[in-house]
Parts: structure tokens; C-alpha cells; sequence
């Protein structure tokens, strides 16, 4: 009967540790993935603040730029 309970105790043990875990991982997921979207947000803004910028000096945006560049190396 000791032996009963003990195996009970181990087998509580691991599946708590086994969830906390698989918790963990899931955490860390979703901060990796808000991280990643919070840089693509950042560089979307920062494309969009450079394009407005070119067209108000009047100058080509930075995508028209490279479109000219890579027509004059051809």
C-alpha cells in the first residue's frame, strides 16, 4: 500500500513538471510571435514614413529609387 502512494506522489510530480513545461513553451511561443509582429509593425510604419517623406521633398520613394537603380545597371 506504501508503495501505491509513492508511485502516485512520482506520477503527480511529473505531470505537474510536464505541464508546467508544456506552459512554458507555449509562453514563450507567443512572446517570440508578439515580437515578430511588433517588428514587422515597426518596419511597415518606418516604410510608410519614408514614402511620405520622399513624396512631400518631391523625391522618388525608396522603392521607386531601387527600380531606377536596377534599370541602370541593366
Amino acid at each position: 500500500m506504501e508503495q501505491a502512494g509513492s508511485n502516485f506522489s512520482w506520477f503527480m510530480a511529473y505531470l505537474i513538471a510536464s505541464i508546467l513545461l508544456i506552459m512554458g513553451v507555449a509562453a514563450g511561443l507567443m512572446l517570440w510571435q508578439y515580437r515578430k509582429q511588433k517588428r514587422e509593425r515597426r518596419t511597415t510604419a518606418r516604410m510608410a514614413r519614408a514614402r511620405a517623406r520622399a513624396w512631400r521633398d518631391g523625391k522618388p520613394t525608396p522603392s521607386q529609387q531601387a527600380k531606377l537603380e536596377h534599370k541602370k545597371g541593366a
